[in-house]
């Protein structure tokens, strides 16, 4: 979360004008870009041998066991699987983001440098700057408290060597790549003057801020409709050509993961139990796990061809626990449609009639009781 540092709370955030603007580009030269000249196909991360286990009732109980895969630039890596499967906790244990109660073995090469075992100040150095989260719910993520451009300003201050003037610069710009449909209204709202789709969107623009060379997006489109979720895919897949950035893509939507993967990495129990390109995993599943998951996804308009038709009657009378209802043809239907119609339009009539008399009544109290009525003078005069 967001803590600004008496510094920036003293350069209050604005959306730059123009002239500030060319202000933040003259006064140094900007140092969001450095990153590694990654081509496709490069290796970014390797994880080999990872082991993640939990201290829980003086016993260490397994939560990811001997996990093996790595990632290249341009290319997205979907984890995919059952909740509790491991692949968050496999995702966030790689740059030291789990509990106390946690240990980590294993290999984990970023850049062909080794991360696991690594100072806390390395750790903190990598984190936003080479490797970059999208968390599932950004308004638990985001700091409530703190507009979005502060929040983005700060991750970019923190990794950069820049002016406040320019870290807005970088933070307006970064809302554009986003699309966000007014940015300079978004810098300067609090996350909860956002909706959704908008807020998962200024999470995206905070972690690109620094442009990292892998980017883990836990579940980015759970908490959002389907028309959001979609737009917010074509985001991240016209960033991924935009940044030529690594992407990890945590999930358990089939749909997601044929829309934006490359490859796939299926776990059950904390284990990676098949791995392969897109094509492959969803034409020709190996692993009976693979498929049980494929075949649990639904397919509209895709009934068996043996199905037997359903008999409507009998699962009405499942469902209310009546055996006793009686097959209707349709004549007979449309007539009970009909005859349900006409006792509505005369409830409703009814109903009408009654509020008349009750607004007739209600006039004619009042004519009594004003002044010179039944009561003689009106209430505040009688004393």
């Amino acid at each position: 979360m967001a803590n600004p540092s008496a510094e920036s709370n003293a350069d209050s955030p604005r959306v730059p004008d123009e002239r500030g603007r060319r202000k933040a580009r003259d006064a140094q030269p900007s140092s969001h870009g450095v990153r590694r000249n990654l081509k496709p196909g490069d290796e970014v991360l390797r994880v080999t041998g990872l082991h993640v286990e939990f201290g829980v009732d003086k016993a260490w109980v397994p939560a990811a066991i001997d996990l093996n895969y790595e990632v290249r630039a341009g290319e997205v890596l979907a984890l995919v699987g059952e909740s509790g499967s491991g692949k968050s906790v496999s995702s966030m244990s790689l740059l030291g983001l789990l509990p106390k109660n946690a240990r980590v073995s294993g290999s984990v090469m970023l850049n062909g440098r080794e991360v696991l075992g690594a100072s806390d100040s390395v750790v903190r150095s990598i984190r936003g700057r080479e490797v970059a989260v999208i968390f599932q719910e950004p308004m638990t993520a985001m700091n409530p408290v703190y507009t979005i451009g502060q929040q983005i300003i700060e991750t970019v201050r923190l990794h950069n060597p820049v002016s406040p003037a320019q870290a807005a610069e970088r933070a307006l710009e970064m809302l554009k790549l986003v699309e966000l449909p007014d940015p300079e209204r978004a810098f300067m709202s609090y996350p909860h003057q956002l909706s959704g789709g908008q807020r998962q969107r200024a999470m995206i623009a905070q972690s690109l801020s620094c442009d990292p060379e892998l980017l883990i997006a836990d579940e980015p489109t759970t908490a959002l409709d389907v028309t959001v979720q979609a737009e917010i895919l074509d985001l991240i897949r016209n960033l991924r050509t935009k940044l030529n950035s690594a992407i990890i893509l945590i999930t358990h939507d089939m749909g997601v993961v044929a829309d934006l993967s490359d490859r796939i990495a299926v776990m059950r129990h904390g284990r990676i139990v098949e791995t392969g390109d897109a094509r492959q995993i969803f034409s020709n599943p190996r692993h009976p796990y693979t498929q049980e998951l494929l075949a649990a996804v639904p397919h509209l308009g895709h009934g068996s061809a043996d199905a037997a038709e359903v008999d409507l009657t009998v699962a009405l009378a499942q469902a209310t626990n009546k055996e006793d209802l009686v097959p209707m043809s349709g004549a007979e239907i449309r007539a009970k449609e009909a005859e349900n119609a006409a006792e509505l339009s005369r409830a409703q009539i009814k109903a009408r009639r009654a509020a008349e008399e009750a607004s007739s009544r209600s006039l004619k109290t009042s004519h009594d009781t004003g002044p010179g009525g039944k009561w003689g003078k009106p209430h505040h005069q009688r004393w």
